[in-house]
């Protein structure tokens, strides 16, 4: 596999491409704002919300072995394809080589955190929503980035002999 980032960036990309790209990732954050529409209507963004819906604490249902399962199960596969396909398009941002992996790496570490913080939160301690809060500030910020900067880029960056320059 060629390494991409070195010989092509989203300012020089095709009309087609950018267009492409830019409706592929506007779905994708509509699929984001909508997670989280439904994150709110189950937890209300809150601490206390968090630890009712995994542990039932006051509905007496807390979240069953099975469908902890289940949720991590699509998590793993759905979360990883999505940060693969966003993180392979921010990597053609002009960004440096540095930041672009530190991005990456915090991400996916806030995602296994994500993924890993409703067992830790219904089988070890509550406490643990506090993780599930800031991994997930972590993540929605990151999917902000790896969406506003390609477009940022596509759109408002222009290619100048080969130098990438601001056209606003």
């Amino acid at each position: 596999m060629q390494n991409f980032m070195q010989k092509y960036n989203l300012s020089g990309a095709s009309q087609g491409i950018k267009i492409v790209t830019t409706i592929f990732l506007i779905f994708m954050l509509i699929g984001i704002a909508t997670n989280l529409l439904i994150s709110y209507a189950k937890t209300g963004f809150s601490y206390n919300g968090l630890i009712e819906y995994y542990r039932g604490v006051e509905s007496g249902y807390p979240k069953t072995y099975l469908e902890l399962l289940e949720t991590t199960h699509f998590h793993v596969f759905s979360m990883s394809v999505v940060f693969l396909i966003l993180a392979h398009v921010f990597l053609m941002s002009s960004w440096s080589y540095r930041m672009k992996i530190m991005v990456i790496i915090i991400s996916f570490l806030a995602m296994l955190a994500e993924i890993c913080s409703p067992w830790l939160i219904t089988y070890v301690s509550p406490k643990f929503a506090v993780l599930m809060i800031i991994s997930g500030t972590i993540i929605a910020l990151s999917m902000l980035l790896y969406i506003v900067v390609p477009i940022y880029e596509m759109w408002f960056i222009k290619l100048n002999n080969g130098s990438i320059r601001d056209s606003s």
